[in-house]
């Protein structure tokens, strides 16, 4: 009785297999403001999200991208939803076809070309998801 391993003493979690979300470098729906995003021009505003170039038009990101000879274009959609003091709130759709989550973040990932997707798709967790009863 007591010996080594019993009760409910300090146990480190070894077995995560998900990465963190504060390990990934991401972008926040915060960023875009209802009065600048309103004023925006058709054809867009050229930004710089952690070193990379992407085109701000008024409903969509545009990030260029360019895998061997051919190039294409990553497209972030937005939604908006009404607050209840009368502005919008911006949310970025994830940009993989199967998923289209409405989210306040999207991550970094870079593959073969930096791609924006969500936490889901990326499979990222929360640090508070990972904690012990103990650590609670």
């Amino acid at each position: 009785m007591g010996g080594a391993g019993s009760g409910m003493g300090i146990r480190f979690n070894t077995h995560r297999t998900k990465r963190f979300v504060q390990e990934c470098k991401s972008i926040s729906a915060g960023i875009f403001l209802f009065n600048i995003m309103k004023d925006l021009p058709n054809r867009g505003l050229e930004i710089a999200l952690h070193g990379i170039k992407t085109l701000l038009k008024p409903n969509c990101m545009e990030i260029a991208q360019k895998t061997g000879d051919s190039p294409w274009i990553l497209r972030i959609h937005f939604d908006q939803t009404k607050t209840n003091y009368g502005n919008m709130r911006f949310w970025m759709r994830c940009p993989l076809p199967k998923c289209q989550r409405r989210c306040v973040k999207l991550y970094l990932c870079k593959i073969h070309e930096p791609v924006f997707l969500c936490r889901v798709c990326l499979n990222l967790a929360y640090r508070s998801q990972n904690k012990t009863l103990l650590d609670r």
